[in-house]
């Protein structure tokens, strides 16, 4: 089981790069990714149902995402008369944090899989990311963060967005064992370098976090000046990586030409008010929409044509699986999100423990106001692997 945890992880971020290839030029296709992990998550659900070690709890869970899959669908297919196949793809993402969250704990409390091996995996994921945006960038083959104005780079990957919000969940968690050596600390500033090319917001704000996660560890144990001293300056070197890289810099010179600032200033207001605009008209259609509409959520198309989303995980969750559907999520959510907060503030709670559990509380956060993370199989199955390291008790999480 252990070798199968290792291929499968260590194979996210190439099956991401076909995924996007696949996507982009071949549309029409189903993707290699979705139907990997389309398998991964059948996969998962074997697992549990033949070697759960809480038949009550999962048993019950996922009887509610079976019910639910199955109202969801009818209701898309035989009532609103959408094609099938959009929709089963949505209802199989929908439920791939959870069950993929409830596979995890599983393999961890059978110690199929420890501590240990979910670190070197976000580590060697981290490191694949970080070489197939350099040999992109090198090679300039790399596609743009954002299309329309030819910024920023995400090597061949498909959304910025998303693997923005990887990024700062990999190096968050990793960052300590970073600062152990001083080849994996200038190797930190080389990633660090690399990753912040990709000019969003999460990926830039995002990778300041790390050393201030481990920062407010340090404070709070008072007892390591010289470890503090170490991160503090790790911080502000990645500050100043920030101030002089020539993709921030070139950003953010355009701010000083008055012409510049004010269409950058009408584009901002004009893409937010358009979402607000979108969110206010969707949530008016939503509000009056039939009372099995209303409980099992628009869909994702109406008339053969693609609905847009909200791009909030929990707005999408709620317009296009209705109450019920969101319902369910903010119910797991609330019992993962608890478990985190309770991590944090315990005295004796592990750095690792500890940087996990603030890692999940912030990317779940992300998920809520920007998206990009509970809908979407590439960003989930890390958050996923988080939260199941972050719901087990110490005792628990012993390497073997």
């Amino acid at each position: 089981m252990k070798k199968i945890f290792y291929i499968v992880m260590i194979l996210q971020p190439i099956i991401d790069v076909l995924t996007s290839l696949m996507v982009r030029f071949y549309p029409n296709i189903a993707s290699i990714g979705q139907l990997l992990r389309a398998i991964i998550l059948v996969a998962v659900f074997l697992f549990i149902t033949f070697k759960t070690t809480n038949r009550r709890r999962d048993y019950s869970i996922i009887l509610v995402l079976i019910v639910f899959s199955l109202l969801y669908l009818y209701n898309q297919y035989f009532i609103l008369r959408n094609p099938i196949f959009l929709e089963f793809s949505a209802i199989l993402k929908f439920n791939y944090f959870i069950l993929l969250t409830m596979g995890f704990i599983e393999f961890l409390k059978l110690k199929l899989i420890d501590k240990s091996d979910i670190e070197k995996v976000l580590f060697i994921n981290a490191l694949i990311i970080f070489s197939i945006l350099l040999i992109s960038i090198v090679t300039k083959t790399s596609f743009f963060s954002y299309s329309y104005e030819q910024k920023g780079v995400i090597g061949w990957f498909f959304s910025a967005n998303e693997i923005g919000v990887i990024i700062f969940l990999l190096m968050s968690v990793i960052f300590h064992k970073l600062m152990d050596k001083a080849v994996y600390l200038i190797l930190f500033f080389l990633m660090f370098y690399i990753f912040i090319q990709i000019g969003t917001k999460v990926s830039v704000y995002g990778l300041l976090l790390p050393p201030i996660i481990l920062l407010i560890f340090l404070l709070r144990k008072k007892n390591n000046i010289k470890e503090i001293i170490k991160v503090g300056s790790v911080f502000l070197l990645s500050g100043l990586l920030i101030l002089f890289s020539k993709t921030i810099v070139r950003d953010f010179s355009k701010l000083n030409n008055p012409v510049v600032n004010d269409t950058i200033l009408n584009k901002t207001n004009a893409i937010l008010s358009g979402r607000l605009e979108f969110l206010k008209m969707i949530g008016n259609k939503f509000i009056n929409s039939p009372i099995n509409v209303f409980l099992l959520g628009l869909g994702h198309q109406e008339n053969g044509v693609l609905l847009k989303g909200v791009e909030m995980d929990f707005f999408d969750i709620l317009f296009n699986f209705g109450i019920f559907g969101f319902l369910i999520y903010l119910v797991f959510t609330l019992i993962v999100f608890k478990e985190a907060i309770f991590n944090i503030f315990k005295k004796d709670t592990s750095l690792e423990k500890y940087t996990f559990s603030v890692t999940l509380i912030i990317g779940m956060s992300i998920g809520i106001l920007i998206g990009h993370v509970y809908l979407a199989p590439a960003v989930s199955t890390y958050l996923a692997l988080i939260s199941g390291y972050v719901f087990l008790r110490e005792d628990n999480l012993k390497e073997k």
